[in-house]
């Protein structure tokens, strides 16, 4: 059949009329073959309608341009230029026109949104045919006319309303059908393109949207004038919402597929929520090796929690998330948050301990050996070198999990200020350590304030009783302070039922303080400060007439050779 054989089109369109009585007949209309049959009989028709309104191969190019398409009817063909252009603005500007002549085939009656898209993009060509430099040459003129004509059609089909059917010619009764018919389509196409992504991941959706569809097939291939180009209209518009629900199975498909296994990625990420817990913090305890460990796991999780959040952010935008997207958004960000704040805040406490162990450091960097007063508290009295050389180990322990945090962390500028730090502690505790040398090396046992052998007596014999107990072996004793009389009026007040009684003591004794080199079982000497008490007058349970152990302190350490010096 050749293009405008309209002859050659009614005899076919008769023949082909003969074989809608069977189908009308079929009595299992749901079957497949049924509705294939029907289907293929719709577009034939459709086919031939279009080929015998389309120009015969001899006409005359048509220079005003193709006019719109009636309502719904079969679209004119396109014309074409008188000559081809020669100006390239021309070319772009009819190239542009051509496209857009195509678009308005397929733009729906009454669509104001998509016909304004169109006519500002189209507004291009005007500035394009205005630069052109021959504005006689015919090309100019027909690519002009083309383009009002299709800036035309376009105004005029978003203005047309949805049921813009043809319908010359029908019934009171038959238009009221084809409005419907038109109606139950476009709302169908409607339904479709503004439907969410995720409501045809269902293809029983899909399935719904064709069944309307197929249902206005029906509604074609029953109507009473098949002929009319109300139906041929009709098929058309059918034909377009197929199209829009096929491109949206497509578009939702290529989506979902974007997003890898959507159920199976959720419930990864499910899973690792329930297990995932932070790391435990960092603390002077912490091993440089635990702590490294510890800061490459909170990394680790950071960049899985990051990868999750991306792809939840991910499935949210798609649409085809599950309700608690946005939640596990929140969980996991919350998550993260505070596994990173667990990296950090280790590492910002350590850092603020460690500066106040730089000032206790300093503190004992600055501390004077031959001080007596320095010398005893710091130095040689029991247990604290111990503890401080301990305070060292502590301190430096410290600034070496800092230092392995730092170095996990790639954080070479503080780095640069741990160094420093670690090379003072160093420095100090090797000063400490000397000093306590020079420390030990200058005590001596006191100046004797008297010697009395009488008090030596008392002092050996109250210090041998088996009595008082950690005395050890004495390897000199030096009288220290002079014998002195003490007095002292005790008064107690005693109540009872009828009043209150007072009752006084006057306490008079001598005391004296002898000072003791004694070597402990480890070999190490120290000096020992003994207060003795003879008691001439005294309470009831007061021990009077002996000498007695009153009071008694540990001193510092001495040196064994220099316990006569």
């Amino acid at each position: 059949m050749q293009p405008g054989d309209k002859t050659t089109a009614s005899r076919m369109q008769r023949e082909l009329n003969q074989q809608r009585t069977p189908i009308q007949a079929t009595r299992d209309k749901a079957h497949p073959r049924w509705k294939e049959a029907a289907h293929r009989y719709n577009d034939l028709q459709n086919a031939i309608v279009a080929k015998a309104n389309q120009p015969a191969p001899a006409a005359a190019p048509a220079s005003a341009g193709a006019a719109p398409a009636p309502a719904g009817g079969a679209q004119p063909a396109t014309a074409q230029p008188a000559a081809a252009p020669s100006d390239p603005k021309v070319a772009e500007a009819l190239a542009k026109v051509v496209d857009y002549e195509g678009k308005l085939k397929s733009l729906a009656p009454g669509d104001k949104q998509t016909a304004q898209t169109y006519l500002d993009d189209l507004k291009g060509v005007v500035p394009l045919l205005q630069g052109a430099q021959d504005k006689s040459h015919p090309s100019w003129k027909d690519t002009l006319a083309r383009y009002n004509a299709v800036n035309d059609g376009i105004n005029a089909r978003a203005n047309q309303s949805p049921d813009a059917i043809p319908t010359d010619g029908l019934r009171s009764h038959e238009v009221v059908k084809v409005k419907r018919m038109a109606r139950k389509v476009l709302s169908a196409e409607a339904t479709i393109q503004k439907a969410p992504g995720a409501e045809f991941r269902d293809p029983a959706r899909a399935k719904e949207m064709e069944d309307v569809l197929a249902g206005v097939d029906m509604e074609i291939l029953n109507f009473s004038q098949p002929d009319h180009p109300s139906m041929a209209a009709m098929t058309r518009l059918v034909q377009r919402a197929r199209g829009v629900l096929k491109d949206k199975v497509a578009q939702v498909q290529n989506e979902v597929a974007a997003l890898g296994n959507l159920d199976a990625n959720l419930d990864a990420i499910r899973g690792r929520m329930k297990s995932g817990g932070n790391p435990p913090a960092i603390d002077e305890n912490t091993t440089p090796e635990q702590a490294v460990a510890l800061v490459k796991e909170a990394i680790a999780r950071d960049g899985q929690y990051a990868k999750d959040l991306a792809y939840l952010d991910k499935v949210k935008q798609s649409g085809y998330g599950p309700r608690d997207t946005t939640s596990m958004i929140h969980w996991i960000g919350d998550r993260r948050q505070k596994n990173l704040e667990s990296v950090v805040g280790s590492r910002d406490r350590l850092a603020t301990q460690i500066d106040a162990d730089m000032q206790t450091v300093q503190f004992y960097t600055n501390l004077d050996p031959l001080n007596a007063h320095q010398r005893s508290n710091n130095f040689l009295m029991e247990g604290r070198s111990d503890e401080i050389l301990a305070n060292y180990d502590k301190f430096q322990n410290r600034i070496a999990v800092l230092d392995a945090i730092l170095t996990t962390l790639n954080d070479q500028k503080r780095l640069a200020e741990t160094a420093k730090a670690k090379d003072a502690i160093v420095a100090s505790r090797e000063k400490y350590k000397k000093n306590y040398i020079v420390a030990l090396g200058a005590v001596r046992m006191p100046q004797a304030a008297k010697h009395d052998d009488e008090m030596v007596e008392a002092a050996k014999a109250v210090l041998s009783n088996p009595k008082y107990e950690g005395v050890h072996k004495i390897l000199r004793m030096v009288i220290n302070t002079p014998k002195r009389r003490q007095e002292i009026m005790e008064t107690s007040i005693r109540g009872t039922v009828t009043g209150a009684s007072a009752t006084s003591n006057m306490k008079v004794w001598d005391e004296f303080q002898v000072t003791t080199a004694e070597e402990l079982p480890s070999g190490e000497v120290y000096k020992f400060f003994t207060t003795i008490k003879y008691f001439h007058k005294g309470g009831t349970t007061t021990p009077t007439g002996r000498w007695l152990m009153s009071g008694r302190f540990k001193g510092e350490r001495i040196l064994k050779e220099n316990v006569d010096k």
